[in-house]
Protein backbone atom coordinates (compact mmCIF):
# COMPACT_ATOMS: atom_id res chain seq x y z
CA UNK A 1 0.00 0.00 0.00
CA UNK A 2 1.38 3.19 -0.98
CA UNK A 3 1.76 6.41 1.59
CA UNK A 4 -1.81 7.81 -0.01
CA UNK A 5 -3.80 5.00 0.54
CA UNK A 6 -6.80 5.03 3.04
CA UNK A 7 -8.39 1.96 3.89
CA UNK A 8 -12.35 1.83 3.09
CA UNK A 9 -13.64 -1.59 4.44
CA UNK A 10 -13.16 -5.04 5.23
CA UNK A 11 -14.55 -7.60 1.83
CA UNK A 12 -15.47 -11.06 2.32
CA UNK A 13 -17.80 -13.40 0.67
CA UNK A 14 -20.48 -15.53 2.56
CA UNK A 15 -22.74 -18.57 1.37
CA UNK A 16 -25.63 -19.26 1.33
CA UNK A 17 -27.23 -23.38 0.43
CA UNK A 18 -29.80 -23.41 -1.96
CA UNK A 19 -31.75 -26.71 -3.92
CA UNK A 20 -29.49 -28.06 -6.91
CA UNK A 21 -31.24 -26.03 -9.97
CA UNK A 22 -32.09 -28.19 -12.91
CA UNK A 23 -30.59 -25.77 -15.18
CA UNK A 24 -26.74 -25.78 -15.36
CA UNK A 25 -26.28 -27.06 -11.53
CA UNK A 26 -22.42 -27.84 -12.17
CA UNK A 27 -22.02 -23.49 -11.95
CA UNK A 28 -23.72 -23.84 -8.43
CA UNK A 29 -21.81 -26.13 -7.21
CA UNK A 30 -19.20 -24.94 -4.23
CA UNK A 31 -16.38 -27.58 -4.23
CA UNK A 32 -15.07 -26.30 -1.24
CA UNK A 33 -18.57 -26.48 0.90
CA UNK A 34 -19.85 -29.48 -0.98
CA UNK A 35 -23.73 -28.20 -1.81
CA UNK A 36 -25.37 -26.23 -4.11
CA UNK A 37 -25.21 -21.89 -3.13
CA UNK A 38 -25.38 -18.25 -4.18
CA UNK A 39 -22.26 -16.30 -3.30
CA UNK A 40 -22.33 -12.24 -1.80
CA UNK A 41 -19.52 -9.94 -1.24
CA UNK A 42 -20.25 -8.11 1.35
CA UNK A 43 -18.16 -5.28 2.38
CA UNK A 44 -18.26 -3.28 6.09
CA UNK A 45 -16.53 -0.33 7.52
CA UNK A 46 -13.32 -0.82 8.77
CA UNK A 47 -13.55 1.73 11.93
CA UNK A 48 -16.93 2.13 14.27
CA UNK A 49 -19.81 2.72 13.89
CA UNK A 50 -19.26 -1.12 12.14
CA UNK A 51 -21.75 -1.30 9.39
CA UNK A 52 -21.95 -2.95 5.80
CA UNK A 53 -21.76 -0.52 3.08
CA UNK A 54 -21.77 -2.99 -0.04
CA UNK A 55 -23.21 -5.90 -0.80
CA UNK A 56 -22.97 -7.78 -4.47
CA UNK A 57 -25.64 -9.26 -6.29
CA UNK A 58 -25.76 -12.67 -6.35
CA UNK A 59 -23.28 -15.27 -7.46
CA UNK A 60 -23.11 -18.74 -8.44
CA UNK A 61 -21.24 -21.08 -5.92
CA UNK A 62 -18.31 -22.11 -8.64
CA UNK A 63 -16.81 -18.79 -8.71
CA UNK A 64 -14.04 -17.82 -6.77
CA UNK A 65 -13.72 -14.65 -4.12
CA UNK A 66 -11.55 -12.93 -6.43
CA UNK A 67 -14.08 -13.70 -9.38
CA UNK A 68 -16.53 -11.91 -7.68
CA UNK A 69 -14.25 -8.90 -6.75
CA UNK A 70 -13.25 -8.39 -10.43
CA UNK A 71 -16.66 -8.63 -11.69
CA UNK A 72 -18.29 -5.75 -9.90
CA UNK A 73 -16.45 -4.35 -6.51
CA UNK A 74 -13.09 -3.57 -8.22
CA UNK A 75 -14.42 -0.72 -10.31
CA UNK A 76 -16.34 0.91 -7.85
CA UNK A 77 -13.06 1.60 -5.56
CA UNK A 78 -11.11 5.20 -6.59
CA UNK A 79 -7.21 4.78 -6.98
CA UNK A 80 -6.45 6.02 -3.56
CA UNK A 81 -8.83 3.55 -1.71
CA UNK A 82 -7.76 0.02 -0.21
CA UNK A 83 -10.49 -3.00 1.16
CA UNK A 84 -8.67 -5.82 3.60
CA UNK A 85 -9.51 -9.29 2.79
CA UNK A 86 -8.39 -12.80 3.54
CA UNK A 87 -6.44 -14.91 1.04
CA UNK A 88 -8.70 -15.65 -1.44
CA UNK A 89 -7.75 -12.30 -2.88
CA UNK A 90 -4.32 -13.21 -3.39
CA UNK A 91 -3.27 -11.31 -6.39
CA UNK A 92 -5.98 -8.21 -6.67
CA UNK A 93 -5.55 -5.07 -7.18
CA UNK A 94 -6.51 -2.54 -3.99
CA UNK A 95 -6.94 -5.18 -1.52
CA UNK A 96 -4.42 -5.87 1.45
CA UNK A 97 -4.02 -9.27 2.13
CA UNK A 98 -2.30 -11.37 5.10
CA UNK A 99 1.13 -12.70 4.06
CA UNK A 100 1.46 -16.12 3.62
CA UNK A 101 3.90 -19.05 4.15
CA UNK A 102 5.52 -20.61 7.56
CA UNK A 103 8.92 -18.53 7.61
CA UNK A 104 7.48 -15.26 8.44
CA UNK A 105 9.28 -12.44 9.44
CA UNK A 106 8.35 -11.17 12.99
CA UNK A 107 7.19 -7.69 10.94
CA UNK A 108 4.92 -9.81 8.60
CA UNK A 109 3.52 -11.94 11.56
CA UNK A 110 2.60 -8.43 13.04
CA UNK A 111 0.88 -7.26 10.10
CA UNK A 112 -1.06 -10.36 9.84
CA UNK A 113 -1.91 -9.86 13.24
CA UNK A 114 -3.04 -6.32 12.95
CA UNK A 115 -5.14 -7.51 9.48
CA UNK A 116 -6.81 -10.34 11.30
CA UNK A 117 -7.55 -8.12 14.27
CA UNK A 118 -9.86 -6.09 11.80
CA UNK A 119 -11.04 -8.41 9.60
CA UNK A 120 -12.76 -9.98 12.77
CA UNK A 121 -15.56 -6.84 12.00
CA UNK A 122 -16.40 -8.95 8.37
CA UNK A 123 -16.56 -12.51 9.94
CA UNK A 124 -19.32 -10.64 12.75
CA UNK A 125 -20.71 -9.56 9.97
CA UNK A 126 -21.39 -12.33 8.34
CA UNK A 127 -22.51 -14.03 11.50
CA UNK A 128 -25.29 -11.86 12.00
CA UNK A 129 -26.32 -11.92 8.31
CA UNK A 130 -26.47 -16.29 9.18
CA UNK A 131 -28.36 -15.80 12.64
CA UNK A 132 -31.43 -14.81 10.02
CA UNK A 133 -33.42 -18.16 8.93
CA UNK A 134 -33.06 -17.41 4.97
CA UNK A 135 -29.11 -17.13 4.57
CA UNK A 136 -28.59 -20.01 7.10
CA UNK A 137 -30.86 -22.60 5.79
CA UNK A 138 -31.43 -23.88 2.15
CA UNK A 139 -33.04 -21.86 -0.41
CA UNK A 140 -35.70 -23.97 -1.77
CA UNK A 141 -36.96 -21.28 -4.56
CA UNK A 142 -35.11 -20.87 -7.92
CA UNK A 143 -36.13 -16.98 -7.57
CA UNK A 144 -32.50 -16.08 -7.28
CA UNK A 145 -33.67 -12.11 -7.49
CA UNK A 146 -36.06 -12.49 -4.36
CA UNK A 147 -33.05 -14.15 -2.42
CA UNK A 148 -31.14 -11.21 -3.30
CA UNK A 149 -33.70 -8.61 -2.51
CA UNK A 150 -33.96 -10.51 0.86
CA UNK A 151 -30.40 -10.45 1.18
CA UNK A 152 -30.54 -6.85 0.81
CA UNK A 153 -33.02 -6.19 3.80
CA UNK A 154 -31.43 -8.61 5.95
CA UNK A 155 -28.62 -6.22 5.46
CA UNK A 156 -30.11 -3.21 6.38
CA UNK A 157 -31.82 -5.01 9.68
CA UNK A 158 -27.87 -6.18 10.73
CA UNK A 159 -26.99 -1.90 10.26
CA UNK A 160 -29.87 -1.63 12.46
CA UNK A 161 -29.02 -3.58 15.01
CA UNK A 162 -24.92 -2.76 14.84
CA UNK A 163 -26.11 1.00 15.65
CA UNK A 164 -28.02 -0.36 18.95
CA UNK A 165 -25.60 -2.93 20.39
CA UNK A 166 -21.64 -1.61 20.73
CA UNK A 167 -19.46 -4.30 18.82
Amino acid sequence: MNASGVISGVVDVTRCQIVRPRNAPWSFYSAKDKFHALKYEVVCSPKKPVKIIWLSEPYAGSHSDITIYRHRLKWCLDEDEYLLADKGYVGASHIIHPYKGRRLTPDQKRINWKISRVRQKIERINKRIKDWRLASRCWRSSDHHFHYLCMKVICKLVNIMLKEEPL
